[in-house]
């Protein structure tokens, strides 16, 4: 049989004072529960539905702003200038 040290007869002690001791722990603060990937973040389907939608969005808002400033800027109407005749008649 071997001859265990004091210290080595302390750690046992201890070891098995450990395992036998109740296995209720006081309270931790507990880690919050792991979702799965649907929960916490839309799906890359989604993503690439929602990104799409966005840039139609924008692409409509910016032909309906070059519409209106191309109406502003539309002429009143009657014949452009290079178009109004020029007399030609030579005074006698």
């Amino acid at each position: 049989m071997k001859r265990v040290g004091a210290a080595g007869r302390d750690l046992r002690q201890l070891t098995n004072a450990i395992r036998s001791s109740p296995k209720s722990r006081p309270p931790t603060q507990q880690t919050p529960r792991r979702a799965y990937a649907s929960e916490e973040r839309p799906t890359f389907k989604g993503q690439l539905y929602e990104s799409t939608q966005a840039r139609l969005e924008r692409e409509r808002a910016e032909q309906a702003r070059f519409a209106r400033i191309r109406a502003e800027q539309k002429p009143a109407g009657g014949a452009p200038i290079w178009m109004t005749p020029i007399s030609t008649d030579r005074p006698s």
